[in-house]
């Protein structure tokens, strides 16, 4: 093998590692910038919207109803699916003794986007044995996530399941 062909694939090799390199250092970068997201989420989560949370489902608690605060953490399964921390109020209405899995309730969620830097609300107004829809309901960044933001997007839920 010639010296010049040597040189000529130590160039392409190295460049190659140069690019891993970078491209580690990007990933590093990224994960840290993600894993700081999650962790104010939480800290979010815990001083602000499960406060508010229950404030609200306290007040409906009052008028005779039911409700229920879930959260999940950020986990992977064995699958390798990710699953994204969030917060959950769920109005328990329509009860008549059955048992319903927890999503066959109204509900609105907050949930941490990591990837995007994003706090995603999702809405439910579909009830055990009735209708209703589901979908997004807009998303906020951290800073803009307020107990008022927060009780407008339950107060739309509430009042489609209590018309």
């Amino acid at each position: 093998m010639s010296d010049k062909l040597k040189t000529e694939l130590d160039a392409i090799f190295n460049s190659h590692a140069e690019t891993k390199k970078q491209i580690e250092h990007q990933k590093s970068e990224r994960e840290v910038r993600e894993e700081a997201f999650v962790q104010s989420f939480y800290g979010l989560r815990d001083s602000l919207i499960r406060p508010t949370f229950e404030r609200i489902g306290e007040y409906i608690k009052a008028k005779g109803y039911k409700y229920h605060i879930e959260t999940s953490e950020e986990q992977t399964d064995p699958e390798g699916r990710y699953q994204s921390p969030s917060i959950s109020i769920r109005f328990l209405v329509g009860e008549d003794g059955s048992h319903y899995r927890s999503h066959e309730y109204p509900h609105l969620s907050v949930i941490c986007e990591k990837g995007f830097s994003k706090l995603r609300f999702h809405e439910s107004t579909i009830s055990p044995g009735r209708g209703g829809h589901a979908g997004g309901a807009g998303d906020a960044t951290p800073t803009e996530l307020t107990a008022d933001l927060i009780n407008q997007k339950v107060l739309k839920v509430i009042r489609e399941v209590f018309k």
